[in-house]
């Protein structure tokens, strides 16, 4: 998942140009962070969000400053149950107060990742 932005949707362009070269992704791999917890498709809760790796990312953010300045969350199947991007969101809003936080939930309701993400 940490991927997606990157991957976008796999498509091109133009199909039939085979040198096309995809743009960088506006966010750096190595800004790019994991939560574990799972929701299903329908929103039922399946693992949950382990909100202590959101106190590593937030450390590992806040060395970054001043560079990052805002941050993204973008979870799967938030659009159906944002009960996970809620409290990822609270607990990082908690740790660096400073940082701008958004929520694709709070943005778009997509069930796509890649949209919600990057519009997040």
């Amino acid at each position: 998942f940490r991927d997606t932005i990157e991957i976008a949707r796999g498509d091109r362009p133009d199909f039939f140009n085979l040198s096309y070269k995809k743009p960088p992704p506006f966010v750096p791999r190595r800004l790019r962070y994991e939560v574990e917890g799972r929701l299903d498709y329908t929103g039922k809760e399946v693992q949950s969000v382990d909100l202590g790796a959101v106190d590593v990312i937030a450390a590992a953010l806040l060395a970054e400053q001043p560079a990052v300045e805002a941050v993204a969350i973008c979870l799967l199947h938030s659009y159906v149950n944002p009960s996970h991007e809620k409290a990822v969101a609270l607990r990082l809003r908690e740790l660096c107060p400073e940082m701008q936080v958004v929520v694709s939930c709070d943005v778009t309701q997509q069930w796509r990742e890649y949209e919600r993400g990057s519009t997040a």
